[in-house]
């Protein structure tokens, strides 16, 4: 087992975060991306939630290295949205199972709460039962199941909707 500490976003993970989430795409249902857009565009993804002050979590390893990623920002656009945001969490691959995704989350869900958020929403796909399990343990409670709404490496894929009440900031 690593060793890792959690930490803010820092401009430097960027490069991590993309070949992280270059992983997902590539080899798994955790996101219906089919193609990577590269490390520009996770750029711009992280400054536009560095430029909402939503929180990033990142996990580093003992040399540095980014062992993964959370964060969370609005679930929609519209401002009737505002208080409801959706998280995210990867881990690198050679991380999973050391309870790295369960760390950042807590963080995650804390940090979502003080910010002024009410709801958080997992939106998951139905086969990823470790992430559903994870968010069980975390208090989402299963709010609904979309069958056959993505379509990855030739075939139709379920999305299960997991819902979680924040404790309003003090």
């Amino acid at each position: 087992m690593s060793t890792y500490a959690l930490r803010p976003f820092q401009w430097s993970d960027v490069a991590g975060i993309a070949a992280i989430y270059a992983h997902y795409v590539a080899h798994s249902t955790a996101t219906f991306d089919t193609e990577f857009g590269g490390e520009a565009a996770m750029g711009e993804k992280f400054a536009h939630l560095k430029s909402l002050g939503h929180p990033i979590v990142i996990a580093e390893g003992p040399d540095g290295q980014v062992l993964g990623y959370s964060y969370a920002s609005f679930y929609r656009p519209r401002a009737g949205w505002r208080f409801a945001c959706e998280d995210s969490v990867y881990v690198a691959p050679e991380a999973v199972g050391q309870g790295i995704g369960k760390a950042m989350l807590i963080d995650v869900i804390y940090q979502a709460g003080a910010l002024g958020f009410r709801q958080m929403i997992g939106v998951i796909t139905g086969e990823s039962a470790a992430s559903i399990s994870l968010h069980e343990k975390l208090g989402f409670a299963h709010a609904g199941r979309l069958s056959a709404v993505g379509y990855k490496f030739e075939r139709w894929l379920d999305v299960v909707y997991m819902q979680r009440t924040l404790a309003p900031a003090t």
